[in-house]
């Protein structure tokens, strides 16, 4: 949960140039925004997140716990996704969480 956390800042001040925790401006230029130096960080991100929301192969022998572990970090994944958006845009999240299916579509 701390890296969620982190990545949440980080949107933040990148967009908003506002640390949401403490709430202290960050400088950020205007003629030059440090947006676009982050997107292969997030798009990293987006890449390692897609498979942390997979069903494992025994999803069958998990728990009720189990169940409840993985949907509470299915929903922290969503928000930073939401955070990741703000950075890559809607269009190049979408693509780099559907670059599975259109991997798997070509091969059919």
């Amino acid at each position: 949960s701390m890296t969620f956390g982190f990545w949440y800042r980080l949107s933040k001040i990148l967009t908003v140039g506002v640390d949401p925790d403490t709430e202290l401006e960050i400088f950020l230029s205007s003629d030059h925004s440090p947006v676009t130096l982050f997107h292969p960080a997030f798009s990293k991100l987006v890449c390692s997140l897609r498979e942390h929301v997979m069903l494992g192969a025994d999803v069958e022998s998990w728990s009720e716990g189990d169940h409840k572990d993985f949907r509470k970090v299915r929903y922290a994944i969503s928000d930073t996704l939401t955070d990741a958006k703000q950075i890559l845009g809607a269009e190049t999240t979408l693509n780099l969480l559907l670059e599975p299916l259109h991997h798997h579509h070509t091969e059919c």
